[in-house]
């Protein structure tokens, strides 16, 4: 009876074992906390062509079922505003808000396709970090950090990969100074300083602000160089008026 009883509780812990197993690896499983309630929190599959999505946690926010459906949020009569964290597929980890919006009609639903619409960041797999909907692209697709949108700091620090690049070297004795014939030469056949950038350079690849920096200092100290030399030349051609008076 013993050994029944025994074999009976295993089968029956077999059982149920291998339908949660099964029900797993369709997706199938989800957790809700406190659902019908602005303090949900949502854990489970969600599996999603618009995301590209295997899990989520929502933070009132829950997927109403695993393949493509809509998304809900509950409403406390005033807030129905919400959030999610989203894995996707290919390793990248999304960050996605969704504001009040008339909390006093309840609850939002969200259709999946337009779910792709309310990501802030993303985490791709490879580190890159992604702040805004769009990435970079083109010469600019591997950036660490890509930001579409307006950006404010405090204060901002570019650090010189090699210091000798600062542009200081204009004031050795060394440095062979343009003539300023040949600069006005090469203005007006090219529109634009040497090494300077052009308007479609820009447009096209954006501005390295550390290069740029250093670049224009160079610039600048190259013109003090020019003054200083014009200033000599000036006092020279007063001391030959007073002299020749």
């Amino acid at each position: 009876m013993l050994r029944k009883q025994l074999l009976r509780s295993f089968l029956v812990a077999a059982a149920l074992g291998g339908a949660t197993s099964a029900a797993q690896a369709q997706g199938q499983e989800q957790k809700t906390y406190a659902n019908n309630s602005l303090s949900s929190l949502g854990i489970g599959s969600a599996y999603s062509t618009s995301l590209w999505s295997s899990s989520y946690i929502g933070f009132n926010l829950n997927k109403q079922n695993y393949w493509n459906s809509d998304w809900k949020s509950f409403s406390d009569g005033s807030n129905n505003g919400a959030s999610a964290m989203v894995g996707g597929i290919n390793g990248s980890l999304m960050f996605l808000t969704l504001p009040t919006a008339n909390g006093s009609a309840g609850g939002q639903t969200i259709t999946d396709v337009n779910m792709p619409s309310l990501i802030r960041m993303t985490l791709h797999a490879d580190g890159r970090l992604q702040i805004g909907n769009k990435r970079s692209v083109g010469m600019h697709s591997d950036a660490k950090l890509s930001v579409y949108g307006k950006v404010t700091a405090s204060s901002l620090y570019i650090l010189a990969d090699n210091p000798s690049n600062w542009a200081d070297y204009v004031f050795e004795k060394d440095y062979q100074l343009t003539p300023l014939p040949e600069l006005e030469a090469y203005v007006q056949k090219n529109k634009h300083l040497p090494e300077v950038p052009t308007t479609a350079d820009v447009t096209a690849n954006g501005a390295n602000l550390g290069e740029m920096n250093v670049l224009l200092l160079k610039k600048v100290e190259e013109l003090t160089l020019h003054l200083i030399d014009l200033n000599k030349q000036v006092q020279q051609l007063k001391a030959d008026q007073v002299a020749g008076k």
